[in-house]
């Protein structure tokens, strides 16, 4: 059962005027991926808006396709299905409505909307959910200019993977006076989440009036539909052919898959991260045993709640804060048994949690040592950690979730954490 609440009363075609310089609660254009399943090419789904065309994929290739169910992330508000893209180096994408009088146009954000229809004034936000399937190391969404059904490496913003030496994403900005590959400046990791396939929720302000691009990945829940926290990365200085865009498009490579939902473009933070109805909170610390303070930030906490009649709820995925600090939304008031698991550490469990209606605290502590993450420290951890001995991130035997410790050497400390908690099994 999900508990993320279904988008509602969203209006298809909004075309209303908004005040220029206003913000508004609304997205300026939204795409929920609503149809039933089959293929993407050419539909235009009553419910979006927003956007002056329908999909529009390189050789009407099938394997852009709707599915059913939607991606979650927290307490984002979602709607309808997903969308899967890929085929092999097809690129498929719609285009917004920047032409004269179009929702865009009106609402200030084109310079010269009768002739280019380009988004290029004021600050810009979009977001959009997206989960990795594959094995190929190379795929991109792009905020561009040029045609969707044809690939090109014209794009102000990008996203994804760029073939590199492992599965975290990036993003690439055009910061030159002309746009190709060669003003691009060179990836730059948001976080280190190597842990696929999982739902990631992506933000990209292109500030028009600071000649600036921010990008978030996987913002707190808290920061949802409030104010933004700060950004993964802030590229600056960045030049108008660098900024100015008219649509969003996806370009998987040979071998890739990739699921989409929920994109949306607004004129604030706020407008293009809706949360539902906040219900209570569980907030507190997670204490990683034997790992660098420093270092918790980024990591994903996954928490199993079970209500007291056993009911299980949906698994979420919590990226941690400073410290290890925490904070996830559920349905109600309730007393609760929070199950948590993070990486290499066994899972802690706490029992009869009451939770009030408006904020409950819980700290929980985990052990080290479960290299394989299958929860429990074996020989199959040692011999793991013994594969990756005397390594770091520059060699080919390194293994992140050996290096117990977080200090990029796989080393005899590792050893004495995992000898530590040999034979412990996660709660």
């Amino acid at each position: 059962m999900k508990h993320n609440l279904k988008l509602a009363g969203i209006v298809a075609g909004m075309t209303s005027a908004l005040v220029a310089g206003a913000s508004s609660s609304d997205p300026l254009a939204y795409d929920g991926m609503a149809p039933a399943t089959g293929m993407m090419q050419g539909v235009n789904d009553p419910a979006s808006y927003g956007w002056r065309s329908p999909w529009d994929i390189q050789n009407q290739n099938p394997a852009y396709q709707f599915v059913s169910g939607s991606l979650s992330y927290g307490p984002l508000l979602t709607s309808g299905n997903k969308a899967r893209v890929g085929g092999g180096w097809v690129q498929g994408g719609r285009s917004l409505d920047g032409a004269g009088m179009g929702i865009f146009d009106t609402a200030g954000f084109c310079s010269d909307a009768w002739t280019a229809g380009l988004i290029d004034q004021k600050s810009v936000w979009i977001s959009f959910l997206a989960q990795y399937e594959g094995s190929n190391t190379d795929l991109r969404l792009s905020l561009g200019n040029s045609n969707i059904s044809w690939y090109s490496d014209v794009a102000a913003v990008q996203i994804g993977t760029f073939g590199g030496a492992n599965d975290t994403w990036a993003a690439r900005v055009n910061r030159g006076a002309t746009i190709g590959a060669q003003d691009y400046v060179a990836p730059v990791s948001l976080a280190t989440i190597l842990a696929e396939p999982t739902t990631k929720l992506f933000v990209v302000n292109i500030d028009n009036d600071n000649a600036r691009v921010r990008v978030w990945i996987n913002p707190a829940f808290s920061s949802l539909g409030n104010t933004e926290p700060a950004p993964a990365a802030s590229f600056e200085n960045v030049a108008y052919t660098g900024r100015a865009f008219k649509n969003f498009s996806t370009y998987p490579s040979s071998g890739n898959n990739m699921l989409l939902d929920e994109i949306r473009v607004g004129d604030s933070w706020a407008s293009v991260t809706p949360a539902s109805a906040a219900g209570p909170a569980i907030m507190g610390m997670l204490n990683l045993e034997d790992y660098p303070l420093d270092r918790v930030a980024g990591l994903v906490a996954s928490f199993e709640v079970t209500k007291s009649d056993g009911t299980v709820l949906d698994p979420v995925n919590v990226t941690l804060g400073a410290g290890g600090s925490y904070s996830m939304s559920i349905p109600a008031a309730g007393t609760y048994q929070v199950r948590v698991k993070v990486s290499h550490w066994l899972s802690g469990l706490a029992t009869d949690v009451v939770v009030a209606s408006s904020e409950t605290t819980l700290d929980l502590a985990l052990l080290n040592g479960d290299v394989d993450q299958d929860n429990a420290v074996t020989v199959f951890d040692y011999d793991r950690l013994s594969q990756a001995f005397d390594s770091t991130p520059i060699d080919s035997a390194w293994d992140a979730d050996a290096d117990l410790d977080g200090d990029d050497t796989v080393s005899v400390f590792d050893y004495d954490i995992l000898s530590r908690n040999f034979d412990r099994t996660g709660q």
